[in-house]
Order: structure tokens, then sequence, then C-alpha cells
């Protein structure tokens, strides 16, 4: 690569080697591929930039290099955010050091503004955005976006840079914007518009009142695209709960008509079932949970399903409350021995935690 921006960091880190396999999987579900190097990995956005992440007798050390300046501070913050999140406890202060491209809004960064509202039972709002240059989100490996949340009627918005040091600076008026994680549930780049689901329930948090009041012409603002959609197998299991369940429905609607396998859907058992677009051979198991409080009748589902004796050829995608998550995930990988590649499982929200909460707790709140 030349002409490049360069930039390294190193820190003292006992217990990095601790913590490198959580750095690779969550650098490479924010839309970067990634290889393993020795003591380390190497990550690769879509644009050629990389960054590296080496461990060498207790020091980590980073280093990202990029052709284009708004690839090369995106990377940067990437390996910043992901690294301070995952290890808050360690305390960790990460200082770069090398050139400079000043402090920038991030690469990612569309501004959407509200184009319709429709309720989508049984309890969902799907707000349609109107925007342009969405052709990265509509990657359908990818299936998640962070939504910033700007005051209703806003007119001209002013949105969060990224510094030098890989951290944000939120705008002076308005301070740090609410935002939350969603998936997208329908898109067409070509025609300038994403749809997203919100969930409506009795404990609204700040985007699920944002989307309550919207209107048209209220804007907010869209990065990512994040985290793992469907891979290309022989058989699928699909699991999730309300909040789960816009992934499930758009799965099913990207996948091929000869696929197989079943989806597994929770639901409180008041709520409707809504009506899922589907035209494969996967089978819609809908679940009834007594309430929120109860155990996750998914897991029960996911454990007692005749699984495949073979199971290369099986991709599992999930997504749900955090303790469902915690026991499906350790029982994929030390039940049925499911490799890294073969599954997909999430964790959209964690029973009396915010996301702000987790946010300040760090990677300890969602750790297996």
């Amino acid at each position: 690569m030349t002409n490049s921006y360069f930039t390294q960091a190193e820190l003292d880190f006992p217990n990095a080697n601790d913590y490198l396999i959580r750095f690779m999987d969550s650098v490479e579900s924010h839309d970067m591929h990634v290889n393993t190097i020795d003591n380390g990995f190497r990550s690769t956005s879509r644009h050629g930039g990389e960054g590296c992440l080496t461990v060498e007798r207790s020091r980590l050390k980073l280093t990202v290099r990029a052709v284009d300046p708004d690839d090369f501070s995106r990377i940067r913050h990437t390996l910043t955010s992901l690294i301070t999140f995952i290890a808050r406890r360690e305390q960790l202060s990460i200082s770069w050091n090398g050139d400079s491209v000043g402090c920038r809004l991030p690469a990612d960064l569309r501004v959407l503004t509200v184009k319709s509202l429709t309720p989508m039972p049984p309890a969902y709002l799907r707000i349609r955005f109107q925007g342009e240059d969405l052709h990265s989100f509509a990657d359908t490996t990818q299936l998640h976006c962070r939504l910033l949340f700007q005051e209703h009627g806003t007119i001209n918005p002013e949105w969060p840079m990224l510094d030098e040091q890989g951290g944000i600076v939120w705008p002076r008026r308005q301070g740090r914007l609410a935002s939350r994680i969603y998936t997208i549930r329908n898109i067409s780049a070509d025609e300038g518009w994403i749809d997203i689901d919100f969930h409506i329930h009795k404990q609204a948090g700040p985007a699920t009142k944002w989307a309550q009041k919207a209107a048209a012409g209220d804007i907010c603002g869209i990065l990512g695209p994040a985290a793992f959609g469907p891979k290309p197998a022989n058989y699928y299991i699909l699991a999730g709960d309300e909040t789960g369940l816009p992934g499930i429905a758009r799965i099913l609607e990207i996948l091929p008509d000869s696929a197989t396998g079943v989806a597994f859907v929770e639901l409180d058992r008041d709520v409707q079932k809504p009506l899922l677009k589907n035209n494969t051979h996967i089978a819609i198991i809908w679940l009834s949970r007594k309430d929120m409080r109860s155990d996750s009748p998914l897991v029960n589902a996911v454990k007692n399903h005749a699984w495949p004796v073979e199971t290369d050829g099986l991709f599992y995608w999930g997504g749900y409350e955090y303790d469902t998550h915690k026991t499906i995930n350790r029982f994929l990988r030390q039940e049925i021995g499911l490799k890294k590649e073969n599954f997909v499982s999430f964790s959209y929200w964690r029973r009396h935690m915010s996301e702000d909460d987790i946010v300040e707790i760090g990677g300890d709140a969602i750790s297996d």
C-alpha cells in the first residue's frame, strides 16, 4: 500500500491474550474481513485499509494503515472503541501516534429522513427512511445498523465526529445523541429507502419513544452496516424473540426458495402472530411465552430439536435476550460442537439493563 496514512499504538496489557478472540470476533462483525497472523490478527475494510492487532510480551500493539483518510479514521475508531468496550474492566488508555487526518465525520454516516410510518402487528412500527448512497447497507451478510436520533423537528442537524485518538466528539449544542442498534428490515439502495421495524413495548427506551413521536421529515443518522447475516448452508435453524423477529423475517426473504430448516419464534402468549413472507422450505414454529420474566421456551426448543448428525452444512442464526443467548451459545459450542463459522447468536437486550447500562459496564455485560 503506497501513499498511505499510518498510525500505531502500544500499551501494557498483561491479560491481552485472554481477550484476543473476543477482539477478533467483534472487529469481524463490524464489516471487516479478518485473518489471523502470528500473535494476533489483521482486519481489512471494504475500501482496502487495514488494522493489525498483535500481543507481544504482555504488550498490545496496534497499527492502522489506509489510503483514504475517512477509511483511516474509521478503522482507528473501530479498534479503539471495540477494544476499550470489551476490556472495560482493564481501564485501558490507547494513545495513537502517527499521521493526522483531523477530526472527521464517520465515513459510514448517512443522513435519513422519515418518509412514512406503518403499524405492523403484533407490536411493531415500521418507519421507512429516505436517504442517499445506501448501497453498503444492502449487503445481506451484514444485517444491522446503528441509528442516531436527532430531536424531532431538527432542520440543521449536527453529528458526532471522530477525533485523532479514535474517540467520539459529540455536538456541542446537543451533546450525546441517543442511539440504538437495529435490524435492517428492507432496503432498496437504488430507490434510496430503508425500512426499520421498531418494537413498541411498555418499557420504552429513547429509540422507541422517538419512533412513537416520529413524523415525516424527521431526521436520524445511520452507521454501519454491522453483524453477520446468513451464510449458504444445506440446513438452517433460526431462533428469536420479538427483538430477533425482524432479522428472522428478513433472512426468510433473502434465502433461496430451496432453503430448508426450521425457525423458532418466541412471542408473548397474548400477542398476535404476524404474517411472514416465506417462500422457503423452512418451517416456522411459534412458541408462547408467559411473560418476559419467564424462562425462554426458545432454550428448550433449540435443545430438543433433532439436530443433524453432520453439522458442517448447517447454519444457525439467533437473536434474543442475554440469558437465552448465553445458554444457547454454550449449547451450540459445547454440546452440538458447531464451528464458529456455522452460527451467529446475538444478545439484543438484557433483562433489567438498558443499552446505556451495558455501555458503561462494557464487555462483561454481554460476555458468555
